[in-house]
């Protein structure tokens, strides 16, 4: 058995199903790019956009402090305050250099993939929490979790459906 904590095993589950979600989001992304031949489907159904409290539903429970401390419940709280209203893409404008500062090696190459393949993942449904993993990485070690789970709520909370994103056809 290895010596290490509750947290960091959470942060290695997460931070490895983020990867999977969003390498089966490009994946598909990739596979339903078009035909072989060319020819574009003579009629192409669009989805309605999805109302706002249907997208707040869709964002799930609001999430609760990791510990009952009072400064898991700030952290928490801070984290929805700098999140809300604003898209992963300005998150991981602001954020990115102070989480290249502060993370662990075991997150550098999140970091640099993320850099290399932002472009791609922009389509995929994954990108949001990729902008609230670099957020949380910009913290204290202590408030990563409660970061994290604060952001993504608030970036799920107020992400435009991709119809309604102008997405692709």
């Amino acid at each position: 058995m290895s010596n290490r904590s509750e947290w960091e095993v959470g942060r290695w589950v997460r931070g490895t199903a983020v990867a999977v979600v969003a390498l089966a989001g490009s994946l598909a992304a990739l596979v339903g790019c078009g035909n072989d031949d060319g020819a574009r489907p003579a009629t192409v159904a669009t989805p309605d956009p999805v109302p706002a409290p249907a997208a707040r539903a869709l964002a799930g429970p609001r999430p609760s402090p990791s510990q009952s401390t009072v400064a898991s419940r700030r952290a928490l709280i801070a984290a929805r305050d700098r999140c809300r209203r604003r898209t992963p893409d300005a998150i991981i404008g602001r954020y990115l250099a102070a989480a290249k500062r502060r993370a662990p090696r075991s997150e550098r190459a999140f970091l640099r993939n993320l850099e290399r393949h932002r472009r791609e993942l922009r389509e995929g449904p994954a990108y949001a929490q990729a902008a609230a993993r670099v957020f949380a990485m910009s913290l204290d070690r202590a408030a990563r979790q409660d970061g994290f789970a604060g952001c993504n709520y608030e970036l799920a909370r107020h992400a435009r459906p991709a119809s309604a994103a102008g997405g692709h056809s």
